[in-house]
């Protein structure tokens, strides 16, 4: 057995990493720039399973095997963590732990959004253009403004590898962590991973009873969801003619202006049917700009697009053309090149 460390609600430093933010951490491939592909719906089930765990470590709630039960409803100070405990101190039925899982696994991505500012100000990553993301390099010379925390100067893989390699006694934390970068399923890509160490990873996330709860409530969730419905789907709007033949931004060559009013009246996703042409998708509007930006790296390509751009230049590809892990490293080469600082030196040049 483990000895059991959990800190009180007010013992929590504000310096000090939360579970979810640990969880991103863990998944951060630096290399790349990007969170290791978990799919979309094992990843909010983990993050949510990440919070809860958070909750239980800051005696707000505890779980069991069969059920969760509120302790404390103040809140923690956290926008990542509030917000779950809040609408875990509305039910007064005691639930299961899958329950809660899957019933707040829609609040995961607002958990993702506030951990990675919090991660960004507290200077434990960068944030690069298009959402790549990389450890600070003052992380990375182990000068982690942590201090307060006992993970200062680690981090997150560092204890891992501690806890799967060295045989490391974990704490209840550890255990946490260990269970939901099990149950993402990524251990294999951040280790080379043989027997022995699936076994450590097996035992260590039984090692604590509110750890190998919330685990069993992930896995359970991504492998047979009870609460999950399909999503609502309905046709998608087909623009009028007449839409299209008096919409004046349209007319005149705006097309940004004209895409952004269809989308006011359509919606984000609408088609057009013009006459001798073959139909088309648009995607337009403020939210799905915002979905772009954020996951269209996961979901959208360039190549293609820009592959009349590259033969134009003659050249094999560009950073526009580029997706993936060779975009991201390719914005790295070329930063010096666009700083601030060149961009001054050279400012006659540029003018």
């Amino acid at each position: 057995m483990i000895s059991d460390s959990r800190s009180s609600p007010t013992d929590a430093g504000a310096s000090s990493l939360s579970l979810p933010e640990e969880l991103l951490l863990a998944l951060l491939d630096e290399e790349s720039g990007f969170f290791r592909q978990v799919p979309g719906w094992n990843l909010n089930c983990a993050m949510v399973g990440a919070a809860l765990g958070e909750l239980s470590l800051r005696g707000r709630i505890d779980t069991d095997l069969k059920s969760l039960i509120l302790f404390d409803s103040t809140d923690t100070g956290r926008p990542a963590l509030d917000p779950i405990l809040r609408e875990i101190a509305t039910e007064t039925k005691q639930h299961s732990v899958p329950y809660w899982v899957e019933r707040l696994a829609p609040q995961a991505e607002s958990v993702i959004s506030h951990a990675l500012d919090r991660l960004v100000r507290r200077q434990v990553l960068d944030r690069h253009p298009g959402d790549f993301y990389t450890f600070t390099k003052r992380q990375r010379s182990g000068d982690t403004p942590l201090e307060e925390d006992h993970l200062a100067g680690e981090f997150v893989k560092a204890r891992l590898t501690r806890i799967i390699f060295a045989d490391e006694i974990p704490e209840p934390r550890d255990v946490i962590i260990t269970g939901l970068v099990n149950a993402c399923n990524v251990f294999h890509h951040m280790f080379q991973i043989d027997e022995e160490a699936e076994e450590r990873i097996r035992f260590v996330s039984q090692m604590d009873l509110i750890g190998r709860a919330i685990a069993a409530a992930v896995t359970e969730s991504i492998v047979a969801p009870t609460l999950r419905r399909p999503s609502l789907t309905k046709p998608i709007p087909a623009v009028s003619l007449r839409d299209l033949v008096f919409n004046r931004e349209l007319r005149e060559g705006r097309l940004p202006a004209g895409f952004a009013g269809l989308a006011e009246k359509y919606g984000p996703v609408f088609e057009l049917r013009l006459p001798f042409r073959q139909n088309m998708i648009v995607l337009a509007g403020l939210k799905t700009n915002q979905w772009a930006h954020r996951m269209g790296r996961v979901f959208l390509r360039s190549k293609e697009y820009f592959e009349g751009v590259d033969k134009a230049y003659g050249v094999s590809r560009s950073m526009h053309s580029t997706d993936g892990a060779d975009h991201f490293r390719f914005r790295k080469s070329l930063q010096p090149a666009y700083s601030r600082r060149t961009l001054t030196r050279r400012l006659d040049e540029v003018f």
